[in-house]
């Protein structure tokens, strides 16, 4: 065999080695890559695992920010204390107190409820002038014929109501004060000395209030 024919059969042998060693490599030791399973929705199996949610604690999954019952025992204390203790309020004792003034200053009549009432419903009963007390309640009742003849001073009382309702029942002058004053003169000149309502409400009926 000649020179040439030589070369070429010991390059066909190398051809022929490494032909078989790329055979047999893959069992020689060698790892092969273990392909993952398709995700379904299209992303890689890299974000598909970066995106699972994360499964929580026992502890994490009771929260600090729910609802705080009501009821406690500082509610309760409070409820006990806000309840009314059913003791009804009483006007009572400010209604004695009334009446005890009342009876201190009304020489003059009768004293109800706190308030003195002076009666001069009969013809002729006062022929001098009426004074209501001081700091009080009066009514007056002029309902006879001249019954208050010398007029009606009920400028100093806490209120006046007066009838002057008889014929010349009140042929003197009336005047009153305090918080509030009434005077009725519906009688034929009941009040033919004139009237003065210096109180802070004035209820007038046939007279007008004439004050200096």
């Amino acid at each position: 065999m000649g020179p040439r024919v030589r070369s070429l059969a010991a390059v066909a042998a190398v051809f022929s080695l490494a032909a078989v060693g790329a055979a047999f490599a893959p069992a020689c030791g060698s790892t092969s890559a273990v392909a993952l399973p398709p995700v379904q929705d299209g992303s890689t199996n890299e974000e598909a695992s970066a995106d699972a949610p994360v499964a929580e604690t026992g502890g994490e999954a009771s929260s600090t920010d729910g609802p705080v019952r009501d009821g406690g025992a500082g509610d309760a204390s409070d409820a006990a204390t806000d309840a009314p203790t059913g003791d009804a309020p009483s006007d009572a004792p400010m209604m004695a107190d009334a009446q005890a003034l009342c009876a201190s200053l009304c020489d003059a009549g009768t004293c109800t409820n706190g308030t003195c009432g002076i009666d001069c419903s009969m013809t002729g009963a006062c022929t001098g002038a009426v004074t209501c007390p001081p700091g009080i309640p009066c009514t007056v009742n002029c309902a006879g014929n001249n019954g208050c003849a010398g007029g009606v001073d009920c400028t100093q009382a806490a209120t006046c109501d007066i009838t002057c309702s008889g014929n010349h029942a009140c042929a003197g002058k009336v005047a009153c004060g305090g918080q509030s004053c009434t005077i009725d003169c519906s009688g034929t000149q009941s009040c033919a000395g004139g009237a003065c309502c210096d109180a802070g409400s004035c209820m007038l009926t046939g007279v007008t209030s004439m004050c200096p």
